[in-house]
């Protein structure tokens, strides 16, 4: 098929223009600098609790509370550290779904949730796995 410069022209134009105009109002999809999860889960000073964990992806810190639930006579805790996920056990093995292990600022406490499903994180066993308990263990992305 033969196409004379001027048609050639025209449908070069009309193909920069649709290239153009399809990418001028979309913006670059980047993740949320922080995630916030809540769940009402067994605390460590206390029955039950509401816990908030915020995981910070550009510094790679945490901030976490255990709130009490109302009726119970206990404080507010509060931590904070750095978190890292994990992919793989020790061994080099691949695990069944990430774990986000958190270790407080002062290499107190290491605490472990698994991301079983994109927006729910369950806790873990200190050694990361998971485990039957007859209450909550799971945190929700808000």
């Amino acid at each position: 098929m033969v196409r004379s410069s001027s048609t050639t022209a025209m449908l070069l134009a009309v193909t920069t223009v649709v290239v153009l105009s399809s990418g001028c109002n979309q913006r670059p999809v980047t993740p949320a600098a922080t995630d916030v999860f809540i769940g009402e889960v067994p605390g460590m000073a206390c029955p039950m609790v509401t816990l908030t964990l915020w995981l910070d992806h550009r510094q790679g810190r945490y901030r976490l509370r255990e709130q009490p639930l109302p009726a119970q006579d206990c404080q507010t805790l509060h931590e904070q550290g750095s978190w890292l996920l994990q992919h793989y056990s020790e061994s080099g093995l691949p695990l069944a779904a990430p774990v986000y292990q958190l270790t407080s600022d002062d290499n107190a406490r290491h605490r472990y949730l698994i991301s079983e499903q994109a927006d729910q994180l369950r806790i873990a066993d200190e050694q990361g796995q998971a485990f039957w308990a007859p209450w909550n263990l799971t945190l929700t992305r808000q």
